[in-house]
């Protein structure tokens, strides 16, 4: 289920005190990008671009085409150049997969990753040396808690410390994440 209208209006993206202009940040978005949606204008797009100097991200219409949404993504990787990428829900597989593919062997950070047991099993346990972040809302209502922490446990021991879960008291849309004056819980 999509967040809702009340709980984005209820978690606004903050204003930037500063932005950071020595980090290349590349945000790969989530599904359910459609011709009616605009994932540029997601809250998620919006913290990060108002954030950093250097800020990149292709919306993928259509995300349902799963190879064009790699390709898309390596593309932009490729051109932009970033020192690590963010992905968010859809996002979050489609990073696992350019790792496991050799496409990104930078760090990165996945909110809240979407990632589906039957059809992702092979990108639960990634290329050393990967730094990465995993963020998860403690009550997301679309990606069962057990399954962020299945992937951080196949990764931990191997990764060296590399590997991090943050647990937060939010739903899927990690609004609350949003408010640089008020961290989340």
């Amino acid at each position: 289920m999509p967040a809702s209208d009340d709980y984005l209006a209820s978690h606004p993206v903050a204003p930037a005190p500063e932005r950071n202009d020595s980090l290349r940040v590349m945000f790969v978005h989530g599904g359910g990008s459609t011709d009616v949606t605009d994932k540029e204008q997601s809250p998620f797009a919006r913290y990060l671009r108002a954030r950093f100097e250097h800020f990149s991200m292709k919306a993928v219409r259509h995300t349902s085409d799963f190879e064009l949404v790699i390709r898309t993504h390596a593309e932009e990787a490729r051109r932009f150049q970033p020192d690590i990428l963010v992905g968010k829900s859809q996002g979050g597989p489609t990073i696992l997969e350019m790792m496991h593919r050799g496409i990104w062997r930078g760090p990165a950070v996945l909110c809240c990753p979407a990632i589906v047991p039957e059809v992702d099993a092979h990108l639960m346990r990634l290329p050393d040396s990967l730094p990465l972040l995993i963020v998860a809302g403690a009550s997301d209502e679309q990606v069962p808690l057990a399954r962020v922490e299945d992937l951080y446990a196949a990764n931990r021991a191997r990764l060296q410390g590399g590997c991090a879960l943050i647990v937060v008291q939010d739903r899927h849309a990690l609004c609350s994440l949003l408010n640089d004056a008020e961290p989340a819980p």
